[in-house]
């Protein structure tokens, strides 16, 4: 019986082997949009406190003002993202539909913003603001066991 017992133990503790996630652009309708210039949500739309993050030696930084999410559902969420920095003028995104989102610094040219759809979805973005273009967006998917 001990055998047994042992024996189907160990199959629940084996995990079937397999990429720990998944990568894709199956969520492109929610990754963060470059736009002309600032936008500001109306006066009344409940928001958090805006976040700030600046680069490891100061010479950027990025401003996040997003809606209230214990207000606000997440398929409606939507955030404003402000860069300034000293290699030019100030960029802006905006993004919509997700529960959090994260942003910090790879150097002092790399954003990275992080977007958390759902428990096992989330959106990963890396923006060059020297070059001022999208080096990486994608959806990844991490794997359920």
């Amino acid at each position: 019986m001990r055998f047994l017992i042992l024996l189907a133990f160990t199959n629940v503790l084996a995990a079937q082997p397999g990429p720990p996630a998944f990568y894709d652009k199956s969520f492109s309708d929610r990754y963060c949009v470059e736009i002309p210039e600032e936008s500001v949500f109306p006066e009344s739309t409940p928001l958090e406190p805006e976040v700030v993050v600046i680069s490891p030696l100061g010479s950027s930084t990025v401003r996040v003002v997003r809606t209230d999410g214990t207000m606000i559902p997440y398929d409606e969420a939507e955030a404003h993202i402000t860069v300034t920095s000293a290699f030019g003028d100030a960029i802006y995104f905006t993004s919509r539909g997700f529960r959090t989102v994260n942003v910090q610094w790879i150097g002092e040219r790399f954003l990275f913003i992080n977007k958390g759809i759902g428990h096992i979805v989330a959106i990963e973005e890396i923006y060059d603001i020297v070059d001022k273009k999208w080096l990486v967006q994608q959806t990844v998917s991490y794997r359920w066991p």
